[in-house]
């Protein structure tokens, strides 16, 4: 557990907002998607585009997330920092990180949409302690993509 958290913590805030979407939890669950409380299409597009992204970071599959689930803007800002670590492109930097996630149960709890971008809340649901939430800011780049670091927020 010590050298997971060291390699963590030398890793860059963005690859860790993106391969740790949700810290935390006992192995990788969590494959529920509902959108039931979603108002309309345009919001439940977004939401599955995120449940989608969670399953593949659930499957290890970082090229499915770079090419599928990021914007043109973070998959470039990603590859940015794997060249200056040896690597190629988005898939090299994600690697490593998907390998530490160990829970990936969340769910959407609001989407605001205006134009081609999007905020969703989404909340982690652990098996201990309070459950953190986060915003995602999205984009609509033929199809709904991850478009900067999730941050911290309140449900």
């Amino acid at each position: 557990m010590t050298r997971m958290r060291k390699r963590l913590v030398a890793l860059p805030p963005i690859v860790l907002a993106v391969a740790l979407m949700a810290p935390g939890g006992c192995g990788v669950g969590g494959s529920s998607s509902s959108t039931s409380n979603l108002k309309n299409q345009t919001q439940k597009d977004v939401a599955q585009a995120i449940y989608d992204m969670r399953d593949a970071i659930a499957k290890r599959d970082q090229g499915k997330v770079c090419d599928s689930f990021l914007s043109t803007k973070l998959k470039n800002q990603l590859a940015g920092l794997a060249k200056k670590r040896n690597g190629t492109d988005c898939s090299d930097e994600l690697k490593d990180s998907l390998q530490d996630v160990d829970s990936t149960d969340i769910k959407v709890e609001s989407v605001n949409v205006t134009g081609n971008s999007a905020t969703a809340t989404v909340k982690t649901n652990l098996p201990h302690g309070t459950d953190p939430c986060a915003t995602y800011p999205m984009v609509n780049e033929r199809g709904w993509r991850l478009d900067a670091a999730p941050s911290d927020s309140a449900c």
